[in-house]
């Protein structure tokens, strides 16, 4: 299989095997109602004053591409700052799978945040809305029928809205709590280190898609959700967020298909709820020394998982005798815990540059999953 020279893919180990795509109205609508209307990945409290995102290729345009003919300063003085993204993967596999071939799997995403603040006086609030246009074939899906597609932007092609949500930040911007439609995986289980990696495993796991209905709330499908985070310290936050358990609601056939637009809006399915703890440490105030992070979560489903071998009858489901219907249980649970650390830093450098490892273990009960526990790992040289 070929990968793009650039994102190389380390090694993943499974218990068994694991798998896993909005309008731009919403987005738009919510956006413009409170300022105006554009993008960007990044909260606009941290944007320069023009609203150019940096970095990114729009600091070495021309003028008036850079500030798209005056809109991108007009638009941040009062809040609102854009970005446009694109991704396009061409991957291919000469051996295995049910098709040879090569394949081409595009995403363009239109990203809008607004800072209330500076759009209405309303003190730390935001709004964020993202929206994609997937195009192409994904390689795992058209080629290989893998659970761990080698491709983060992979899905069905669709015009949909991802995130859209509205955030208000108290005591002293210590505490932050957010409502609206969301992922899991832009906060839960992550690392700053898998982030880098073009397999869409090392942000919301295989083994999490694979074991939630729909897949769970991660690219690219998210859902209704409260979320409230908590920074103790310079060193600790803790999150808690309650999601509606099934991004697509039930239903044969495609989950993507069955919310095609991102637009469900879906609130009455059982409930998944999430909690996450976050160390940091290894690192002064002035950012000296090798720093590391440590995260420990769990997350648990309130609705109902079918047996993977036992019947309603209590034999086996590969019994002839067996009435072929799966036991239910109450509720899914899952553990999961990262760690990231840099192991070495040049004299003198930024905190980024060095050598960091990072590792990343979760684990369900194998009754109710397709698979029960999940390890990854990976080395970066920055």
């Amino acid at each position: 299989m070929l990968y793009p020279a650039k994102r190389l893919v380390p090694t993943v180990f499974d218990g068994r095997r694991l798998s896993r795509i909005a309008i731009a109205a919403f987005g738009f609508v919510v956006t413009c109602v409170l300022a105006l209307s554009a993008l960007a990945e990044e909260d606009s409290a941290n944007a320069p004053p023009d609203g150019t995102p940096d970095p990114s290729i729009a600091t070495s345009l021309p003028e008036p591409l850079k500030s798209f003919g005056g809109l991108r300063p007009a638009l941040a003085a009062h809040g609102v700052t854009f970005q446009l993204n694109y991704i396009g993967d061409t991957l291919g596999n000469f051996n295995g799978g049910f098709r040879q071939g090569a394949t081409y799997n595009g995403r363009f995403e239109l990203v809008i945040d607004t800072d209330l603040e500076k759009a209405i006086g309303w003190k730390g609030a935001t709004i964020h809305a993202n929206m994609f246009q997937i195009h192409g074939v994904g390689l795992a899906r058209h080629n290989i029928g893998n659970i761990f597609t080698p491709s983060n932007i992979e899905a069905l092609p669709a015009t949909r809205l991802y995130e859209a949500w509205f955030e208000q930040k108290l005591l002293d911007e210590k505490v932050a709590v957010r409502i609206g439609q969301q992922g899991a995986d832009q906060e839960s289980f992550t690392t700053t280190s898998g982030g880098l990696y073009i397999n869409n495993t090392f942000g919301w796991p295989g083994v999490f898609s694979t074991d939630l209905p729909s897949g769970g709330p991660n690219y690219p499908l998210a859902t209704p959700a409260a979320r409230i985070k908590v920074d103790a310290s310079p060193n600790l936050a803790v999150l808690a967020a309650i999601f509606n358990g099934d991004p697509a609601g039930p239903g044969p056939g495609e989950p993507q298909q069955r919310d095609p637009a991102g637009l469900n809006f879906r609130l009455r399915d059982p409930p998944l709820a999430i909690a996450e703890a976050q160390f940091k440490y290894g690192r002064d105030a002035n950012g000296e020394g090798l720093g590391g992070t440590i995260k420990i979560g769990s997350w648990h489903h309130f609705g109902r998982f079918a047996d993977q071998r036992f019947g309603s009858d209590l034999l086996s489901l590969a019994d002839p005798n067996s009435n072929g219907q799966p036991l239910f249980h109450r509720g899914n649970s899952a553990v999961y815990a990262t760690v990231e650390q840099q192991i070495y830093r040049p004299p003198g450098a930024d905190a980024a540059t060095g050598i960091t490892v990072f590792a990343r273990a979760a684990a369900s009960p194998f009754d109710r999953n397709f698979a029960g526990w999940y390890v990854d790992g990976g080395v970066n040289f920055t």
